[in-house]
């Protein structure tokens, strides 16, 4: 009988780390079975969500040897006799505790789905559809909502460590919004030296500065002229190409604490200057600047 070693996450919404658990395998085992064993034998404190065993639910979902399955699903003949696998909760979604994960904002989504509305019927009194749009509509029926799409996905998928990779990785970002407070991403990604093509609002001109491109929002062919014209110059231009991306990474280092408080003490200055030349009553107010007096 193989025995394994699971490194299993345990911990909680502000944390945790791995412990390792030594298992038995029995011929025909899944990784929840050890998961099980793990339960009834070493750590009856361990939480875990299953329910059919049989591939039909998706509750099992997890992260086994960093690859999102199904735990019910994924057999132990796949790993070698005394092979240490890690198994941890899938990345996109609050931790509950342990392998639990919160997934209850799919289903808030959900019932804001609008439901199907049926044509009147035909002459007949039947109602039909054609057979394209029975088979549109049938590939969301065979989902399980084990939600390991989401796991995935590198728009939602929080990976801070690999974050600057998959910006340098790319020719150049785009970000489309249409309503925004601050672009982070549009910082981030000049950080990592990649161009970006951003929607023409305030905020991202504020970010972006004259290191990024702009498009007026839901202007489409204004948005894929840019994003061409960018990879024209990759391909074509090298020094031009250089210059864009040392021009985003000056226009990121502007963006610090340091500097972002000395522009909001020169803003209330200048706004108590105001005050003070329209009533002259007012009192004046000081302000402590100790690192640009040097103390």
């Amino acid at each position: 009988m193989p025995t394994f070693t699971l490194k299993v996450f345990r911990g909680g919404p502000t944390g945790g780390t791995f412990r390792d658990y030594r298992v038995d395998a029995e011929e025909g085992m899944v990784v929840l079975d050890l998961v099980h064993r793990i339960q009834a034998t070493q750590a009856p404190d361990l939480a875990c969500r299953w329910n059919c065993k049989a591939g039909k639910c998706g509750s099992c979902s997890a992260e086994i040897d960093g690859k999102p399955r199904l735990m019910c699903m994924t057999r132990m003949d796949l790993f070698q006799p005394g092979q240490t696998i890690s198994v941890a909760p899938i990345r996109t979604f609050p931790i509950i505790r342990d392998l639990v994960t919160d997934v209850s904002y799919n289903y808030v989504k959900a019932r804001q789905i609008p439901p199907l509305r049926l044509k009147p019927p035909d002459a007949d009194g039947r109602y039909r559809m054609m057979q394209e749009d029975i088979d549109r509509a049938q590939e969301f029926h065979k989902c399980i909502e084990c939600f390991l799409c989401q796991d995935v996905c590198h728009v939602i998928r929080d990976h801070e460590e690999h974050k600057p990779a998959f910006y340098r990785g790319a020719a150049c970002a785009a970000f489309p919004s249409r309503y925004e407070g601050f672009g982070l991403p549009v910082l981030e990604a000049l950080a990592c030296g990649t161009p970006v093509v951003a929607s023409d609002l305030p905020a991202l001109r504020e970010v972006g500065g004259q290191a990024a491109t702009y498009c007026p929002v839901g202007d489409v062919a204004h948005w894929i002229n840019s994003v061409a014209e960018l990879l024209r110059e990759r391909e074509n231009d090298g020094e031009a190409w250089r210059v864009r991306r040392a021009a985003g990474t000056a226009q990121a280092r502007r963006f610090n604490w340091p500097e972002h408080a000395h522009r909001m003490t020169d803003v209330y200055r200048e706004l108590l200057a105001e005050i003070a030349a329209r009533d002259e009553t007012a009192r004046p107010l000081v302000f402590t600047d100790a690192k640009r007096r040097g103390a």
